[in-house]
């Protein structure tokens, strides 16, 4: 009897990703035929059957930054969890698209952090590296401004404080 039910069992849990594993494959060929919004559909349906499954919720993500969704798509590849201790190859594609997500939402501090580690993995990637310098070059010229602003605006304090301090002539000491 106990035979008879283990094997029933197994074969329901088979059957049950055997179909969180058929959405996830038609989404990832509607992926590839440039058909967004349908593999979107497609993967959210196999993340309802199986919302532990990493791919699932990085393929997700991917579908969601074609889509120009990057607020979501962040949300969606921040919670893929990567061990950066030791990124392995996924891990390291993760990273890759965070950078992208990071620079389209123009995070540029989180942009240079995912290819700083990604580049570790993957030193020879040029569109990493080009990515990589176009984040760290908007984070110079965003630290830059903020330096500027605080200056402009250390600036205004002081004139108006210089303003306070001068004698304010009345009319009739003219």
């Amino acid at each position: 009897m106990r035979k008879i039910v283990c094997i029933i069992m197994t074969i329901c849990l088979c059957g049950a990703a055997s179909a969180q594993k058929a959405d996830f494959r038609k989404g990832n060929r509607q992926f590839k035929k440039g058909d967004y919004g349908q593999a979107d559909i497609s993967d959210r349906k196999g993340l309802l059957k199986d919302s532990t499954s990493v791919k699932g919720g990085y393929n997700l993500a991917n579908n969601l930054y074609r889509q120009q969704n990057f607020d979501e798509a962040a949300t969606q590849m921040d919670a893929i969890p990567v061990d950066s201790l030791n990124v392995k190859e996924f891990d390291a594609d993760v990273l890759f698209n965070k950078g992208d997500i990071a620079i389209a939402r123009q995070d540029w501090q989180t942009a240079v952090n995912c290819f700083i580690q990604y580049l570790m993995v993957h030193p020879e990637d040029i569109a990493a590296k080009e990515n990589y310098t176009y984040a760290r070059y908007h984070l110079q010229n965003q630290d830059q401004n903020q330096n500027q602003d605080q200056n402009n605006q250390d600036q205004n304090q002081d004139q108006q404080q210089d303003q306070k301090d001068q004698p304010q002539l009345s009319p009739r000491d003219l």
